[in-house]
């Protein structure tokens, strides 16, 4: 049996119910036509690090996208993007090999680092070392993403380097010192704080979840809305003027969520003004109904 009428608006109102669908909709379209490409913008530059990368020969050009941060409790994706020389066929083995690094940049020998390729589900896990066979034709690109995953030890960094055709070559000279002397390295650190926040970036703001969270949160904050606007009985039993105020009222909450969610996320040092904004909301939440009780008498 479905809910009936009304029990639904014992839920929200008629003119609430209109009002999440036309503010959904809206929302969407500003989430993916504006918001979007900032959040995937701001998200690469704060929690990721790019290297383009190519061997001694010159045969092979590599991509790695790696996040700045780890943590123990949770894994992290770190994806490859290969692709033969302009113009060339190419076909060989890449050894991607991790390690943990200690408080004073050494290398913590026999650390276990646990690497997964993710595009292939049948391909168990493995421990520090992991294989990639490619096969390419000219201008083909290969994007191999793997799950790290960091023991639970007292490690500092976790490194990463990639050879050709083990194990004769070493191929990548990553053009940037991450770890102390060594270039042929990409070093990131292990912070359990930084990589939670990525992680609640990525769960959140980023789809596929925020697909999920937009109609929640709209639905949150229009039944909010409904609660601070007086007289619910006279205006509820079929749409009018009224949903107007609470699409309106209920976008202005939706707002301050977000800014609370944009900067205890994607701000370093920002939580004082995310606490700002949601006392704030609180502050709307508390003190609104009791300005419209004083407007009806």
């Amino acid at each position: 049996m479905g809910t009936s009428e009304s029990e639904l608006e014992k839920i929200l109102s008629a003119n609430g119910w209109v009002a999440v669908v036309i503010l959904s909709v809206c929302m969407f379209w500003v989430y993916y036509f504006v918001v979007f490409p900032q959040l995937v913008d701001q998200n690469q530059e704060m929690f990721y690090r790019q290297f383009k990368v190519a061997d001694e020969n010159a045969r092979l050009q590599m991509e790695a996208n790696v996040p700045k941060n780890f943590s123990d409790f949770q894994e992290s994706t770190l994806t490859l993007n290969i692709a033969c020389e302009p113009g060339k066929d190419c076909a060989g083995s890449l050894e991607l090999v991790s390690f943990l690094v200690d408080d004073k940049e050494r290398v913590i020998e026999n650390s276990h680092v646990t690497l997964r390729r993710l595009d292939l589900k049948d391909q168990p896990p493995v421990v520090r070392n992991l294989y990639i066979e490619y096969t390419l034709k000219t201008y083909e690109v290969m994007s191999v993403p793997i799950s790290v995953k960091i023991p639970n030890r007292n490690a500092k960094k976790v490194a990463f380097s990639v050879y050709v055709n083990q194990p004769k070559e070493l191929a990548v000279k990553w053009g940037e010192k991450t770890c102390e002397t060594n270039e042929t390295w990409i070093c990131a650190s292990i912070d359990s704080k930084k990589a939670l926040q990525q992680s609640g970036v990525e769960n959140l703001l980023l789809p596929p979840w925020s697909n999920r969270l937009i109609p929640f949160i709209v639905f949150a904050m229009v039944w909010l809305a409904e609660q601070v606007l007086p007289n619910k009985r006279n205006w509820s039993e079929t749409p009018n003027v009224w949903m107007l105020y609470l699409a309106g009222l209920g976008a202005y909450f939706l707002f301050l969520f977000y800014v609370i969610l944009y900067f205890a996320l994607l701000k370093d040092k920002s939580l004082i003004a995310a606490l700002f904004f949601a006392v704030l909301l609180v502050l709307y939440i508390i003190t609104l109904p009791k300005l419209f009780s004083r407007g009806d008498k």
